[in-house]
């Protein structure tokens, strides 16, 4: 009875799961795993065709000696070591035919335990050129984004352990984060809040395994922004199958997250809506079944409850594993959709019925949902079970390849041909089997490509097609097993040819210089913008380097460059990339020196440290440097003529005084005293506004120490004026937000004449009595003082012009006082504000940098 059930397993095994792939499938059973000795369990047809044997011949070959017979003994043992831990391995390696011939392919090899015994399940595909020609192509589109940097989401290269080996710019963009600040960093100490970096650690300390395909967690940018990122992961291998790196790519979902709320709000609604399904529905929660409609449960003989989470019990045992990887690889988000697949399920009662299920994936941040909907198919499952065999085996190599095929015999007509080839050539199959493949070829390439192609088993290139329906097509031609005839495969290139045709119109198209140097600094590729701007052909640019002495090249400032200097050449010995540098060079052509804001990136080797390109991408900016130039000559024109005008104003007055009273003395012939006080009182006049403007031309020597703000400058400024503070009526009042000290870095006199200025100011500006509040504080690297007064305050008019040469607003005011507070100010890299309100009082606002408690004593 035993046998009779593992016959009708194998039967189906075969029948429903063997044939239905383009795979070659062999299962052995195992006898001994060390040494490795195994014999044919069974076989698919396709494993037939792909060695050239026939079944019968198949079940005499030793297995072993059949993959391995011909693979050196060292390697052999290496895979026999690895196979006897893992249990699973894939191995590229050439398969000996029947004719002798070596084929390359992949094998994908699962140990397998069933009733007792051990069984090797084996999945063999060629590994076909058009693989190799794609990734080329994919490599192209790489390095093609690589040069422009735009990808919109965000990239993140990650080591094995977690930390950070490189990002995009969008990273950096969204981030707020420059990547020098995040690299060789654990992700998790930068991005991410402290409840997910728990999880973030899991995964790389693989204690959760496998690494998750898909995820969500939350960014925490450098401003304390949050972003919700869905991630794609995929792992990077060495050739020792170790984890190399770790590729993220990231999609904010922030604001999907609002619509994933009112996606919960109406499951409800769904169930109602799945209630009176006539198909039956089953939901898993996190891999636990957590619903039946009403139709599932007429279906399967039982309620959601009776299940206890699982109908896997339910299944044959020959559809377990399917069900099980199945609806593993849609809570693992390896796919979204998975069926439909048939399975055979006994029901409490004992009946036994076939069913066609779907799975379908929903899934957010803290759950995954699994939808699969079943129908009931015993009624037509014996029909089809005889429609599906005679269906499989009219499948084969023809009807399931993706590129075109082409049988001829050894006269070199045609004897089959796919559906693939006859949609590429446009053709009816009536009309093309049995013709000569010669008239057919010679519609698309000449009579020496076919002697080629046929004879000498070259590959060949035709074009089929015109216009925008032009295909190009790779044409190959291998011998069939028999000798009497060949196959020729027909390879899709058209995208291939596209993308090279259309690369340097692209490049070309492109507004900016964009120069590619290889690792020596030769100039290896230059677009047709960089030919304009830098004065030469594009072929006269290639082979040139930075190091060229026709550049003449110069910095911002007009100093000479030399070619070690050029930013390419910096980048290419320093590693560091540059943005935004401004060189001018020579344009023969335009005769005259150009200025060109320059950034470079660069290119790494694959899976190296090593530079093997330095892109860089500049403009011309020539137009707007001179124009700056313009700007900047006609500002000091301006600031000179109203200095010089103020001046003359305020000497000139109190010059006129005194020589009028001089030439009253002179004509009386006596010294009257009072004009001698008038005299006396303008020309200090005079000398306050000389000292005041020589303040401000005179470079100030900055021998700074470190000050104690509260106790060095303040105090000691209140003190000098609270005699006058008491005459006028005026409250000072002095809080601090926060315990000090109150550190800062400069010189003690210059940083008290700046806030006796402002604390006069304050009072000049109170009438009778007030008050004045002076508020010291911390922020950030800065300490905040703030003075506040309840004086008449400024109209907003006004405002502007404060700080201007000669405006003041006190009737015998220079106008210089906010001007030296200014400079001073900026000389200790610090800065003020002025608010105000006519009525309402005024309130200044001083930033001075901080000094670190640890520096130089203070004064």
């Amino acid at each position: 009875m035993k046998d009779s059930i593992m016959g009708e397993n194998s039967h189906n095994l075969l029948h429903y799961y063997f044939n239905q792939t383009n795979e070659a499938i062999v299962i052995t059973e195992l006898t001994s795993l060390v040494p490795l000795a195994a014999k044919f369990y069974d076989f698919n047809d396709k494993s037939c065709s792909l060695l050239g044997y026939t079944r019968e011949e198949m079940k005499k070959l030793n297995p072993i000696t059949l993959f391995f017979g011909h693979i050196d003994s060292e390697i052999f043992r290496s895979i026999q070591n690895r196979f006897a831990i893992e249990r699973e391995i894939t191995v590229e390696m050439e398969l000996l035919t029947k004719l002798q011939t070596k084929i390359p392919v992949e094998a994908n090899c699962f140990l397998i335990k069933m009733d007792g015994k051990t069984f090797i399940y084996s999945s063999i595909k060629k590994i076909s050129r058009r693989k190799k020609e794609f990734d080329q192509l994919l490599s192209e589109k790489e390095f093609s984004h690589s040069i422009l940097d735009t990808i919109q989401a965000f990239v993140v290269l990650l080591e094995p352990d977690g930390r950070i080996a490189d990002w995009n710019r969008h990273c950096t963009f969204h981030t707020g984060y420059a990547f020098e600040e995040a690299a060789g960093k654990y992700i998790w100490d930068v991005m991410l809040e402290k409840e997910e970096s728990r999880n973030a650690k899991d995964f790389f300390s693989r204690s959760v395994t496998p690494f998750p395909a898909f995820h969500e967690n939350n960014w925490v940018a450098k401003t304390g922004e949050k972003m919700m990122i869905r991630w794609s992961n995929k792992e990077i291998f060495d050739q020792n199958g170790q984890v190399q790196y770790i590729v993220c790519t990231g999609i904010d979902l922030t604001e999907n997250k609002l619509y994933e709320e009112k996606l919960k709000e109406s499951n409800e609604k769904f169930k109602r809506l799945v209630e009176h399904n006539p198909d039956g529905i089953i939901i898993y929660q996190n891999a636990k079944l957590t619903y039946m409609n009403l139709e599932a449960e007429k279906m399967l003989g039982m309620n959601c409850m009776q299940a206890g989470g699982s109908i896997s019990n339910l299944l044959h045992p020959s559809d377990q594993i399917v069900a099980h990887e199945a609806l593993h690889s849609l809570i693992n988000h390896e796919q979204d959709v998975a069926g439909p697949i048939e399975l055979t399920l006994t029901r409490r009662d004992g009946s036994s019925i076939s069913i066609e299920a779907k799975g379908i994936s929903d899934w957010n941040q803290n759950d995954t949902s699994v939808i699969v909907v079943m129908r009931d198919i015993s009624p037509r499952k014996k029909a089809e079970q005889e429609f599906q065999h005679a269906f499989n085996q009219m499948q084969g190599i023809l009807s399931s390849s993706v590129e075109g095929l082409l049988g001829i015999d050894e006269h070199h007509h045609v004897i089959f041909v796919n559906q693939a080839m006859l949609s590429a050539i446009n053709m009816n199959r009536s009309d093309i089997i049995g013709q000569s493949i010669k008239p057919l070829l010679l519609k698309y390439t000449d009579t020496a490509s076919i002697h080629s192609l046929l004879e000498e088993n070259r590959t060949i290139e035709v074009k089929i097609g015109d216009g925008r329906k032009k295909r190009h097509l790779e044409l190959s031609a291998n011998p069939m097993k028999n000798e009497r005839g060949q196959v020729i495969t027909f390879y899709d290139q058209t995208d291939r040819v596209l993308l090279e045709t259309a690369k340097n119109r692209y490049y070309d198209a492109i507004a900016c210089g964009i120069t590619v140097q290889n690792s020596d600094g030769t100039i290896v590729f230059a677009n047709q913008c960089a030919s304009e701007i830098l004065g030469y052909e594009s072929s006269d640019l290639l082979n040139m380097s930075s190091l060229n002495i026709e550049w003449n090249a110069k910095d911002e400032n007009g100093r000479d460059l030399t070619g070690q200097e050029h930013p390419s050449m910096t980048t290419l010995l320093t590693k560091k990339e540059i943005s935004h540098f401004v060189m001018g060079v020579y344009n023969p052509i335009r005769e005259e020196n150009r200025w060109i804001l320059i950034d470079t990136r660069i290119l790494y080797a694959d899976q190296s440290q090593d530079i093997e390109y330095i892109i860089a991408t500049f403009q011309d900016i020539t137009e707007k440097i001179e124009l700056d130039k313009m700007v900047k000559s006609q500002e000091k024109l301006a600031l000179a003529g109203r200095m010089a005008t103020a001046v003359a104003h305020e000497v000139r007055n109190p010059l006129t005084s005194v020589l009028g009273f001089l030439q009253l003395m002179e004509t009386s012939d006596e010294l009257n005293k009072d004009y001698l006080r008038i005299m006396k009182k303008d020309l200090e006049r005079i000398k306050l506004v000389t000292n005041e403007f020589l303040s401000l031309a005179k470079p100030e020597s900055m021998e700074t120490v470190k000050l104690e703000l509260k106790d060095d400058i303040l105090v000691p400024v209140v003190h000098i004026l609270m005699q006058d503070l008491n005459d006028r009526n005026i409250t000072f009042e002095f809080f601090e937000e926060e315990n000090g000290p109150y550190y800062v870095e400069g010189k003690q006199e210059s940083l008290k004449q700046v806030f006796l200025n402002f604390l006069t100011n304050a009072m000049d500006a109170i009438p009778k009595e007030g008050s004045i509040h002076l508020i010291l504080s911390h922020f950030g690297e800065h300490v905040l003082i703030t003075i506040e007064d309840t004086g008449i305050g400024i109209d907003p008019e006004r405002l502007p012009f404060l700080g201007e040469p000669f405006y003041s607003l006190k009737e015998k005011g220079t106008g210089l006082g906010l001007l030296i507070c200014r400079k001073i100010l900026e000389d200790h890299r610090g800065h003020f504000s002025i608010v105000s309100s006519p009525g309402e009082g005024t309130k200044v606002t001083i930033f001075i940098p901080a000094a670190s408690q640890s520096d130089s004593e203070t004064a």
